[in-house]
C-alpha cells in the first residue's frame, strides 16, 4: 500500500508541473522562457568542432565507398542515407548482402539488424555524448576517453592508444563497429580477409592495408593529416575519423525555425505555438525531450510493439537491460534527439511506425496503441519481411506494457487538432541544408559502384 501511495505521489507531482499553464496560451516570449528553464538552447550557439575540407573529403569518398565492408558489398551510406534523412527508409536495416536502397533494398543474402538504423545528425556537437538505441557507445568522464564494447579502446589508458588516439568525436568512435558486425558490415566467418580475424584490433588493421593500397586514398590520407610523415603510422583511427569528420559537418541540422524563434530572430504560427506550449506542459514531452538536443539521453520503456529479429530468441528485445544485466533496465530505450525528427522516419528501436502522429497518439496511450497494432490484421505499412516478425505474443506483451514508465502512464488524452497541432510543432525542428553538404560521389577511389 505504501509503495502504491509513494508511486500516485511521484506521478502527480510530476504531471503537476507540467498542467499549472496547460489552460492558458503562452506568449513567444513566456514559451522562449520555459524551454530555456529546461536546457532548450538555440543549437548554434553550441560548441561545433571544425575539420578541414581535406578530411572531410576524404571521409566523403570513405562514407560512399564499400571498400569499408568486408566483401565489399555495403557502405556506410547505405545505412546512413542524405536521401532518407541520414537512414535508410526501412524500419529494419538489411546489412551486407542486401541489394539496392532505401524501400527498394532487397534481403537476398543479407539479414535483418535487430534495430534501426539510428540517424547521425548533429552528433558532431561537442556536447553529444552517448550515441546507439541503448548508449553502449559514449564519451567517458575525463574529455579524450570512451566507453563502448571494445574494451581496448576503453578508459585512460587503452590497450589500442594508436587507434584512439586520432579520434576527435563520438562519430568517429561509432565509426569503428560496424564494420566488425558479421550482418552489418563485415561478413560471415572466413568469407574474406578481414572476417577470417577475431580480434577487432585485427580487423582494423585488414581493413588499414585495403585502403593504403589505393593510391588515391593515400594521398588523401596525407593531405588530411599533415602531421603524419610515413604511410606505416596509418592506422584504422585516421580512418574512422576521416568518417566522423564528414558525418560531423554534412549532417549539421542546427538552423531551424525553432532555433531562430529561440533566438528571437522568428516567429512561430499560432498552431505552432500551441504545439510547442503541448510539447512543454500538457503533454510533458519536455521531460524527456530537453536540453539542447531534445534528448536527456536516458532510457526509457515505451512499451512500443515490437519487431523483427530482436536481439535475442523469440523476437525479443529487452534493449538496455542486455547491457546492464538489470532486469529494472527492461525494455528501456535511449531518448532520440527530435532535431530533424520530421525527416528521420521510421520511428522507434525497431522502426514500427511510420507516421509521426501515430507516435505521438502512442505516447498518449500506449496501452491502446499497443493493443491496436499487435492485433492488426492489416499491416500494408511495412513488407512482410517485416510484418512476418511483429510480436504478437500476448504475455511478452502484457509484460512489456508493465514496464511502461511512469512518465506515459497517466498522460491526458489529446484531441486531434491538438495531435496536429504538436505535430506541426515538431515539423518547426527540421534543417534541410545538409543535402547541399553531402554531395553524393559519382564514383570512388575503390573504383567499387557507388549506389545511387
Amino acid at each position: 500500500m505504501k509503495k502504491f501511495l509513494l508511486s500516485a505521489l511521484f506521478l502527480f507531482l510530476f504531471l503537476s508541473q507540467f498542467t499549472i499553464q496547460a489552460n492558458s496560451e503562452l506568449s513567444a516570449e513566456e514559451l522562449r522562457r520555459e524551454f530555456s528553464s529546461h536546457g532548450v538552447v538555440p543549437l548554434f550557439t553550441l560548441k561545433h568542432k571544425t575539420y578541414s575540407a581535406e578530411k572531410f573529403e576524404l571521409g566523403r569518398l570513405l562514407f560512399f565507398d564499400k571498400i569499408l565492408s568486408g566483401n565489399k558489398n555495403i557502405s556506410c551510406a547505405a545505412c546512413h542515407h542524405s536521401h532518407f534523412g541520414s537512414g535508410d527508409e526501412l524500419p529494419l536495416s538489411i546489412g551486407e548482402g542486401g541489394e539496392g536502397l532505401g524501400k527498394k533494398r532487397e534481403l537476398k543474402a543479407g539479414h535483418l539488424i535487430p534495430r534501426n538504423a539510428p540517424p547521425i545528425f548533429n552528433r558532431g556537437f561537442d556536447d553529444y555524448h552517448t550515441v546507439m538505441w541503448d548508449g553502449r557507445i559514449r564519451k567517458g568522464e575525463k574529455p579524450g576517453t570512451w566507453q563502448t564494447p571494445e574494451a581496448g579502446i576503453n578508459g585512460e589508458n587503452p590497450e589500442f592508444a594508436h587507434v584512439v588516439e586520432p579520434l576527435e568525436s563520438i562519430l568517429a568512435v561509432q565509426a569503428l563497429f560496424p564494420i566488425s558486425s558479421e550482418h552489418e558490415m563485415l561478413g560471415a566467418f572466413q568469407t574474406n580477409e578481414v572476417s577470417r580475424e577475431t580480434d577487432r584490433d585485427y580487423m582494423w588493421m585488414r581493413l588499414r592495408e585495403r585502403i593504403l593500397k589505393i593510391e588515391r586514398y593515400r594521398d588523401l590520407l596525407f593531405k588530411a593529416y599533415p602531421e603524419v610523415k610515413e604511410s606505416s603510422d596509418f592506422n584504422f583511427g585516421h580512418i574512422a575519423n576521416a568518417v566522423g569528420a564528414f558525418e560531423a559537418e554534412a549532417f549539421r541540422a542546427d538552423r531551424t525555425d525553432f532555433d531562430y524563434f529561440l533566438a528571437g530572430k522568428k516567429e512561430l504560427t499560432k498552431r505552432e505555438m500551441r504545439g510547442a506550449q503541448l510539447f512543454l506542459n500538457k503533454g510533458a514531452c519536455i521531460s524527456c525531450h530537453n536540453g539542447p538536443f531534445l534528448s536527456d539521453f536516458d532510457n526509457h520503456a515505451l512499451a512500443v510493439p515490437q519487431m523483427g529479429p530482436g536481439k535475442e530468441e523469440a523476437v525479443n528485445d529487452r534493449g538496455l537491460e542486455l547491457q546492464t544485466k538489470n532486469p529494472m533496465d527492461r525494455y528501456k530505450f535511449k531518448t532520440p534527439t527530435l532535431r530533424n525528427v520530421e525527416l528521420t522516419g521510421p520511428w522507434m528501436h525497431d522502426g514500427y511506425f511510420t507516421n509521426l502522429k501515430e507516435v505521438i497518439k502512442h505516447h498518449v496511450n500506449a496501452q491502446s496503441s499497443l493493443l491496436k497494432h499487435i492485433s492488426s490484421k492489416n499491416h500494408q505499412k511495412h513488407k512482410q519481411l517485416f510484418i512476418k516478425t511483429l510480436d504478437r505474443d500476448f504475455e511478452r506483451n502484457r509484460e512489456r506494457m508493465s514496464f511502461l514508465s511512469p512518465k506515459l502512464a497517466s498522460l491526458p488524452r489529446f484531441s486531434e487538432d491538438e495531435i496536429h497541432d504538436l505535430y506541426l510543432f515538431l515539423l518547426t525542428l527540421t534543417d534541410r541544408s545538409f543535402k547541399e553538404r553531402v554531395k553524393n560521389p559519382l564514383s570512388v577511389p575503390s573504383g567499387l559502384s557507388v549506389d545511387k
